[in-house]
């Protein structure tokens, strides 16, 4: 092979060297000084925010971004707030985002929302589960602040939140995991820092997923476990603990929950036009709650209320609409007119609402006997009692149809439903009526 001459020589190795080193590095040091400059630091904040306004469907706002290095990304604070009002119903502070070739981890130092903003969220995240993903995608939160709708209720506090949304190539599986700690505020519930929340969110290719919801130890307010079961929609009193598991398809949500109901008034569990019409410290233990979407196909549980009162009203349509029986020499109390209210020490009723209508039985351990093991309420058991004596007992007849509670809920319609609106969103939400009641 001949030699190429001194001067060719020399032309190629200047060549190889601007091509190999001064033109890399004089378009490196380009990108650098343009990333820095504010002009483009801010127009690509824009993109970003415009971006996650149209992801989330919210106005999004983002603190000045600093990148230190490839892949990290890191914002001081950020707030996501709704088109409608433009207050911010979500601030997220110290941000960072890291990308790597197999996943995307967003660690955020505290994040403060609403109940509403929450939804949102959800809405936001079943979005993101039905979309393409390439990897995982990791959310670590140290605190996470969820505000109620009431001021003067005590916000809800959960530590070492954990999200994470997965994708199985295997399987074509997307699964949703969240796990949360309560966040331990006095030595009172210290025992219950440990205590853990976790959800799990799965998706098929069919389209349809499957969820579970188990609180542990850790009690739910209302109004939050309302945003993620929409059956507990209409309590907004008392907070919420126990295990529900529901699934869907693309055109209903069904499913099951258990748990208990607790630290509410017995007015707030009653329709709303008796609401302030009793009083007491009530709870519900859910035995059975079968659902599909807002519609109650199975209800079995347990009411107590401690140490409370009824007004004449509701106790008089107690009687004429359910068809509970009072005992009337136990009722007069010197001072107290009908026309006010009725105390009692303790109220124990035992509800079951299927297709077959509507029971109401007492449930006073005194009351009930077993045979052939199985327990049995005894005909007259007592729903209300006051110094050990029956104020109230328990319906005469069983597997009332759902007409009768609706006419109790919702107006005085003397041998009808009520024709209103009231009425309508009612029955939309009871067990769809089987057989008529029968005697006991």
């Amino acid at each position: 092979m001949p030699s190429l001459h001194e001067t060719t020589r020399k032309r190629i190795c200047r060549t190889a060297f601007f091509a190999l080193c001064f033109a890399p590095t004089l378009a490196m040091g380009a990108v650098v000084f343009t990333r820095h400059v504010p002009a483009f630091q801010q127009r690509r904040q824009q993109e970003i925010e415009l971006h996650l306004s149209e992801r989330l469907r919210v106005q999004a706002s983002l603190a000045p971004q600093l990148t230190p290095k490839p892949g990290l990304t890191r914002y001081s604070i950020a707030t996501l707030a709704a088109f409608a009002s433009n207050e911010a119903t979500t601030e997220l502070e110290e941000i960072e985002v890291r990308t790597t070739s197999g996943a995307k981890v967003i660690s955020i130092k505290s994040v403060m929302l609403t109940c509403d903003s929450l939804a949102t969220l959800l809405q936001v995240a079943q979005r993101e589960i039905q979309s393409p993903s390439a990897g995982p995608v990791l959310v670590n939160i140290n605190r996470l602040t969820i505000a109620a709708a009431n001021e003067s209720e005590v916000p809800s506090d959960f530590t070492n939140v954990r999200l994470r949304f997965d994708h199985q190539d295997a399987s074509d599986l997307k699964r949703v995991r969240l796990r949360a700690n309560q966040a331990s505020t006095s030595n009172e519930i210290a025992e219950l820092h440990d205590a853990e929340l976790n959800v799990i969110v799965e998706q098929q290719t069919d389209g349809t997923w499957k969820a579970k919801l188990d609180t542990g130890q850790i009690e739910l307010p209302m109004q939050l476990a309302s945003v993620v079961l929409p059956v507990l929609d209409g309590l907004h009193e008392g907070r919420f603990s126990g295990l529900a598991q529901w699934h869907s398809n693309r055109t209903r949500i069904s499913g099951t929950l258990r748990g208990r109901i607790g630290g509410c008034q017995f007015g707030a569990l009653l329709p709303g036009r008796f609401a302030s019409q009793a009083a007491g410290q009530a709870s519900v233990e859910i035995e059975e709650l079968k659902f599909t979407g807002e519609r109650i196909e199975k209800l079995s549980g347990v009411l107590n209320v401690d140490h409370g009162e009824v007004a004449a009203d509701l106790f008089k349509n107690l009687e004429s609409k359910l068809f509970c029986r009072p005992v009337i020499e136990h009722l007069a109390t010197p001072g107290v007119t009908p026309q006010q209210v009725i105390p009692f020490d303790k109220l124990a009723a035992r509800i079951v609402f299927t297709n077959k209508g509507l029971n109401i039985w007492g449930n006073f351990p005194e009351d009930s006997y077993m045979e052939e093991g199985r327990p049995v309420v005894r005909k007259y058991a007592k729903l209300m009692a006051r110094d050990a004596k029956p104020l109230l007992l328990q319906p005469e007849w069983s597997d009332l149809p759902a007409a009768y509670w609706i006419q109790f809920a919702a107006g005085d319609a003397p041998s009808a439903m009520p024709a209103s609106r009231k009425a309508f969103e009612l029955a939309q939400r009871l067990p769809l009526p089987a057989d008529a009641g029968e005697k006991k």
